[in-house]
């Protein structure tokens, strides 16, 4: 746990409305990684929670919309698909799959600095 209060995050999501990235819309948040110990449950979608998969939660972005991220101390970057509602913990607007964590870097639990634009 001290690792995820320690290490600082932002994220850089987006609804996909069609067109490039906007920086008009872009917001900074915490991002962290969703436990795998969740796999195969049922998301606020209906899907069950594929740890593979380029997914995230969020409790503001609408369910189905894509979310640009980036890791604002790497610069990967990831496109992924909001499934669930979450975060719950404070000071996170960005629960991450283990893929899209690994895709933009995360390396282990705690949080990453990322960035988020409307397309």
């Amino acid at each position: 746990m001290s690792a995820l209060r320690n290490l600082s995050a932002v994220f850089l999501a987006c609804a996909v409305l069609g067109g490039s990235l906007n920086e008009a819309h872009a917001a900074t948040v915490a991002a962290s990684k969703i436990s795998n110990k969740l796999a195969g449950r049922k998301t606020a979608s209906g899907k069950r929670y594929n740890p593979h998969a380029l997914t995230a939660a969020s409790k503001t972005l609408p369910l189905g919309s894509k979310v640009a991220i980036k890791n604002r101390k790497t610069g990967k970057r990831a496109v992924v698909t909001i499934t669930d509602r979450g975060p719950y913990a404070k000071g996170r607007g960005l629960d991450l799959s283990s893929a899209a964590a690994a895709k933009v870097g995360m390396k282990s639990t705690g949080k990453i600095d990322v960035t988020r634009k409307k397309k």
